[in-house]
């Protein structure tokens, strides 16, 4: 969502928020540690964190919610893709289903996705991970979109700005496509070779034909 259909006005605000979180628990993690970590859930990220920090996993719990209040403090840093409205539209339009998904906790997620007014696009399948307990790279959201919306997950295209979305998009069986203008660098998006690279999110109607 957040890269990919969501852009920020300050692209460090999730990121900063995220090291914050760990700084108010005195723990120090660098942004290149953080921007491998993009695309998971914030849960996974924060426990493969302080694996690597050798710090206890029981300090997850109070780090996620350092995290949410963080990132609820900078709710309007967030706004909507300037090229979103015009693809849901023309897909729609196709007779393609529209699903978002999301790694953000789910108060954070209702908050905004309630601030952006994305009711108004009916999207077929809205969902995030703490309802089906895993996140990405695990493909369990994407079963439960194919399975809800009577789709085979072979004729879905999984879009997405991180490596963890591609991995996602692969376990599954879907086809894949990275967003080049959303949080991870060009290169680590090449490693994860997705079926589609795009420059940006309306080259997403190329790929319908």
């Amino acid at each position: 969502m957040i890269g990919t259909t969501v852009l920020e006005s300050d692209p460090e605000t999730v990121n900063n928020c995220f090291a914050l979180a760990f700084s108010q628990h005195a723990i120090t993690i660098g942004k290149g540690d953080i921007l491998k970590l993009r695309g998971l859930s914030k849960s996974d990220a924060i426990r493969t964190t302080l694996m690597a920090s050798n710090k206890s996993a029981s300090l997850e719990p109070a780090i996620l919610q350092s995290f949410i209040d963080n990132l609820r403090d900078r709710l309007t840093n967030f706004a909507e893709h300037p090229e979103f409205p015009q693809v849901v539209q023309v897909l729609k339009d196709s007779g393609i289903k529209v699903g978002i998904g999301s790694g953000l906790p789910r108060t954070v997620f209702d908050v905004l996705y309630q601030s952006l007014g994305w009711a108004r696009y009916r999207l077929d399948y809205v969902q995030v991970y703490e309802a089906l307990g895993r996140g990405r790279p695990f493909p369990d959201m994407i079963f439960d979109m194919g399975g809800r919306l009577s789709v085979s997950v072979q004729s879905i295209l999984k879009v997405g700005d991180t490596a963890a979305d591609i991995e996602e998009g692969k376990n599954a069986g879907a086809i894949t496509a990275a967003v080049l203008s959303g949080t991870q660098p060009e290169v680590i998006l090449r490693e994860s070779k997705p079926d589609f690279l795009l420059r940006s999110l309306a080259d997403v109607l190329a790929c319908i034909g």
